[in-house]
């Protein structure tokens, strides 16, 4: 099973990311409950000024339980997610000692990776 997602993620500071992802699911089958492996890939371009450019990857190892109905469906997986932004600005402040007021130092773009590893419990109904 393979899926395309394409959505905005909006940051606190108004910056975003447009991921272009490709995700891709493999069951080993078990009557209604199976294991799966998952994997995904993706790239955010740069669409503008408000915009980042990064990478992105992910896999998991979890497993699926169905009930007798069918209808709701149960996941936990556990996995690995690395993420690259690309031109994130850095800001730093000095505090002044006898006012306690920040102020602006400096600002430079750098390189962020993000890496995880999460345990995910999920319910569809």
């Amino acid at each position: 099973m393979y899926f395309l997602l394409i959505y905005p993620n909006i940051g606190y500071t108004t910056r975003i990311t447009t991921p272009i992802i490709l995700h891709g699911r493999y069951y080993v089958p078990m009557s209604k409950n199976a294991f799966y492996i998952s994997a995904e890939g993706g790239y955010f371009p740069k669409l503008g000024g408000k915009f980042y450019a990064g990478v992105n990857a992910a896999g998991s190892l979890g497993y699926e339980i169905r009930t007798e109905s069918g209808r709701k469906l149960y996941r936990i997986s556990i996995g690995y997610n690395y993420q690259e932004v690309q031109d994130v600005i850095q800001m730093t402040f000095t505090t002044d000692q006898e006012t306690g007021i920040h102020r602006f130092s400096s600002a430079e773009y750098k390189d962020l990776s993000i890496k995880s590893f999460p345990l995910q419990f999920s319910m569809s109904f």
